[in-house]
C-alpha cells in the first residue's frame, strides 16, 4: 500500500461477509468519520468483535458519549486498531472494568494497559457489538490508526471486498460556477431529486 506509514494485513473484526453501513472520510456534521461502520443486523450483545490482529489491548475505555464502550489494540509496528459502540467487553475486559467502577464509584473509567496485560490473537473475541455512546443504531464502528495515532482508511488494510451492487442516487446539487453562471434562469444552487427509470445488473438510468 503505497504512500501509507504503516501496513499490516489485516482480518476483518466481524464472522461473515462484512456489510459496511458507514464510509472512512465521509462528512458526519462538522467533521469527517474516522473509520468504517459494519452492521450487526440491529443485534445487541449477541454478535462478537474479533480482534483484527495479533496485538494486545493497551487502552480500554467506558463514556456515555463517543465510542461509548471502546477496545483499542496495538499491533506490530504499532498500528492500532479500534472498536467501537460495544455491548460489553469480553471477560478479561469486564473484569478491568468492574474494578475500576468500583474503586472509583463511577461509570466512565479508562485504562491503559502493559503489553502483556491482555494479549490477543486474530480472531480473539474482544467483545459483542452494540450500541454504546454516541449511537443511533446498533452497529460496530473500526477505526485504523498508525504509530502516531492518526487515522488510517481501514479498507487498505483488510482483505479485499467485492461490491456487486451499484450506487443508488436520490439527488444531485448544480451550483453555479461563475455569478453569471444560469440553470434555467437561476443563478442560485439548486437540488434536483431523481427518479429511477431503468436498473440492470450494468446501469441505472435517472430522470
Amino acid at each position: 500500500m503505497k504512500g501509507l506509514l504503516v501496513w499490516l494485513q489485516l482480518a476483518w473484526p466481524l464472522h461473515g461477509p462484512p456489510a459496511l453501513t458507514g464510509s472512512y472520510g465521509e462528512i458526519r456534521g462538522t467533521t469527517f468519520h474516522t473509520g468504517i461502520d459494519l452492521s450487526v443486523g440491529e443485534k445487541i450483545g449477541t454478535v462478537p468483535v474479533l480482534a483484527a490482529g495479533n496485538g494486545y489491548v493497551y487502552r480500554i475505555r467506558v463514556s456515555h458519549t463517543g465510542f461509548g464502550k471502546v477496545v483499542y489494540v496495538r499491533h506490530r509496528n504499532g498500528l492500532v486498531t479500534v472498536y467501537g459502540h460495544l455491548s460489553h467487553f469480553a471477560p478479561k475486559g469486564e473484569t478491568i472494568v468492574r474494578a475500576l467502577q468500583a474503586a472509583q464509584h463511577r461509570f466512565e473509567v479508562e485504562k491503559y494497559l502493559s503489553p502483556t496485560d491482555w494479549i490477543v490473537k486474530a480472531g480473539d473475541t474482544l467483545g459483542w457489538a452494540g450500541n454504546s455512546g454516541y449511537s443511533f443504531g446498533p452497529h460496530l464502528h473500526f477505526e485504523v490508526r498508525g504509530s502516531d495515532e492518526r487515522t488510517l482508511p481501514p479498507l487498505a488494510y483488510l482483505p479485499p471486498r467485492e461490491d456487486t451492487q451499484p450506487p443508488v442516487f436520490f439527488r444531485v446539487v448544480v451550483v453555479p460556477l461563475r455569478a453569471t453562471s444560469l440553470r434555467e434562469g437561476w443563478s442560485e444552487r439548486t437540488r434536483l431529486r431523481l427518479r429511477q427509470v431503468k436498473v440492470s445488473s450494468s446501469e441505472r438510468l435517472y430522470v
